[in-house]
């Protein structure tokens, strides 16, 4: 057995004791654990550019591969693996989505870096009309190495860490206040 294979075993034998009516033990069946209701985990991918930017590209590309590799398992346990794009494209878009940087991934509406950072970005720097504005995209931190693309294996993880999520209600809607940062304001401004 594989890696998925076992946490698709994993999982489901989660999934019988969490949906159904009690636990099962191997072998054994209860008619709630062969069909579950669907629960949704929904994967979001919000940058300023999906042509351009490099980083931006290579995140949804790996988005992809992790949701391709996960989806069947997942279904398997009454989870609806869903996959979201989204550009934003003004500076009043991204005060709504509570933009922080580009590329951001969320897994049902919660950030999936756990430390943030950021860096010069030359594919989006080279977006801007008016100069000069030079942008700063996120970096992703996965075990100690820093990545301009968030690495298929750490989007992955977080799937995988939020699969409770899916079971659980929608998180309450952020109450704190928000402001957009000054790197963004600046590129949305150069594009007005």
């Amino acid at each position: 057995m594989n890696r998925l294979e076992v946490i698709g075993v994993a999982i489901g034998a989660i999934t019988a004791c969490s949906v159904g009516s009690g636990c099962v033990s191997a072998g054994a069946s209860a008619s709630n654990s062969m069909n579950p209701p669907s629960r949704p985990l929904i994967v979001e991918l919000l940058a300023l550019d999906l042509s351009t930017c490099g980083r931006c590209r290579g995140t949804d590309r790996n988005i992809e591969a992790a949701v391709h590799e996960l989806r069947p398992i997942l279904t398997r346990t009454g989870v609806s693996l869903q996959f979201r794009k989204t550009v934003v494209r003004t500076a009043q878009q991204a005060a709504i989505l509570r933009f922080r940087s580009s590329p951001t991934v969320r897994i049902n509406g919660r950030d999936v870096p756990i430390e943030f950072r950021e860096s010069r970005c030359g594919d989006c720097t080279s977006l801007v009309e008016r100069k000069p504005c030079e942008v700063d995209c996120r970096v992703w931190v996965w075990h100690g190495r820093e990545y301009t693309e968030a690495p298929k294996e750490l989007i992955v993880d977080a799937i995988l860490r939020a699969y409770p999520a899916a079971f659980e209600d929608s998180p309450p809607a952020p109450t704190e206040p928000f402001e957009l940062p000054e790197n963004l304001k600046r590129f949305f401004a150069s594009r007005s």
